[in-house]
């Protein structure tokens, strides 16, 4: 049983962020330095009564409205993948899963994992829709990065932007090809380098007070770039390698969406093509897991074709990698479509 993508929806806050202001915040770049630097111009912030599961729902309500109400009680998986948790305890999915009225009888659960998260919920739901303990899933990544952010952080603030993207997943009719094969990996060498201190147990139940630098997101830009350069071109040549591929025959790389200057240099470096590499984050900033499926929606519009072949590849905290090859099919092609009316 081949498993697929059927559909996607993503949201954005209301509030927009733009360069300007983060100017004025830092005190450091102008705001053309900030777009010629890292490729954005403005990037959404989650209001101060919204978090990563109102994010998450209204992404899901967007994508279950286009769809017969039978679909919403026939998903049996819902994946949440976010590193922004409404809650330490409870599992984020639970809320979502109540909030969406969603089957008692799906398997709801948090993937705890920044910009790799979506490749990581994609290896899920194919091997639960494989093995026959799933036959319709949806996956919500939703991240409210810029609450943990220090407003003076020069390397944090102009980069990362608030978001959310709903995926919708099934089983593909017979002899039909979608989510392919996969490359992981883990350096757990780079731990602290994308880190917010004085978050989880080890930094709130361990420090009396807690400095408000701990209460805000930490990044090595420098290390971060090193991993990113050398990893990427990594996974790309080990996945095509096993796929006995070459890479004129993927129409579409779709990287995690890190910053503009990252992504031009990985295109050079690997060798891509410019023209199937989209850069589409200059009104969005990096959008953690929801990065990839919102460049997915946008080529869903106008640019990509059943058939067409992508290689997708997630990179960020930790370090956590996973790259994967997915074979897009027109929704008439899913068995979804069968359900009652």
């Amino acid at each position: 049983m081949k498993t697929g993508i059927i559909d996607i929806e993503y949201y954005l806050p209301d509030k927009i962020l733009d360069n300007d202001a983060v100017a004025d915040s830092i005190g450091k770049w102008k705001p053309s330095e900030i777009r010629a630097k890292i490729g954005i111009a403005e990037r959404r912030v989650a209001g101060s009564d919204e978090y990563s599961s109102d994010l998450a729902v209204e992404a899901a309500e967007r994508l279950l409205s286009r769809w017969p109400p039978q679909i919403r009680h026939s998903i049996d998986l819902f994946i949440f993948c976010t590193q922004t948790p409404d809650y330490v305890i409870p599992t984020t999915a639970c809320i979502v899963q109540r909030r969406l009225n969603l089957s008692s009888s799906v398997a709801a659960f948090d993937i705890n994992l920044g910009c790799s998260g979506f490749v990581y919920a994609l290896s899920v739901v194919r091997s639960m829709i494989s093995s026959g303990d799933a036959s319709l899933a949806l996956i919500c990544c939703s991240d409210t990065y810029c609450k943990w952010i220090g407003s003076k952080d020069a390397v944090t603030r102009p980069i990362f932007g608030d978001g959310s993207a709903a995926i919708l997943l099934g089983r593909l009719r017979p002899g039909k090809e979608g989510i392919g094969s996969f490359i992981f990996g883990t350096d757990g060498s780079g731990w602290d380098k994308l880190i917010i201190r004085g978050s989880g147990g080890h930094g709130a139940l361990n420090s009396p007070t807690i400095k408000e630098e701990d209460r805000h997101l930490y990044m090595n830009g420098p290390e971060i770039f090193r991993f990113t350069t050398v990893t990427v071109k990594n996974v790309i040549y080990s996945l095509l390698k096993k796929l006995d591929l070459k890479k004129e025959s993927v129409q579409w790389f779709v990287l995690h969406q890190a910053s503009g200057f990252i992504l031009k240099h990985l295109i050079q470096t690997c060798g891509l093509d410019i023209e199937r590499t989209p850069i589409m984050m200059e009104n969005t900033g990096n959008t953690i897991s929801a990065s990839i499926p919102i460049v997915l929606k946008a080529l869903m519009k106008s640019k990509i074709q059943p058939g067409d072949r992508l290689v997708l590849v997630g990179f960020g905290a930790g370090y956590s990698w996973a790259c994967c090859d997915v074979t897009w099919q027109h929704p008439s092609e899913f068995e979804v479509l069968s359900l009652p009316q």
